[in-house]
């Protein structure tokens, strides 16, 4: 598994990419794009909760890892392929 040994807690703007990433992965948040009060309000609370969302962003990366990614497709490439 390529998953680092150190997880990053993440803090993006809200922008959809991040948006959708955050969403699924439950391991950081957005702040609004452009508000500095918000941004440095969200670093302090995602700082705080660290542990929580490195252990979610773990989690996330285990369960995307390529390998389980590249199984996953092939297994609906054989299906269709059928």
């Amino acid at each position: 598994m390529n998953v680092p040994l150190s997880v990053a807690v993440i803090v993006h703007a809200s922008i959809f990419p991040h948006i959708d990433l955050l969403t699924k992965s439950k391991a950081g948040t957005t702040y609004t794009k452009g508000d500095i009060d918000d941004l440095c309000n969200k670093m302090i609370k995602t700082y705080e909760e660290r542990d929580r969302h490195r252990s979610k962003a773990l989690r996330f990366a285990k369960e995307h890892d390529w390998p389980i990614v590249a199984d996953q497709v092939m297994r609906i490439y054989n299906h269709v392929r059928v």
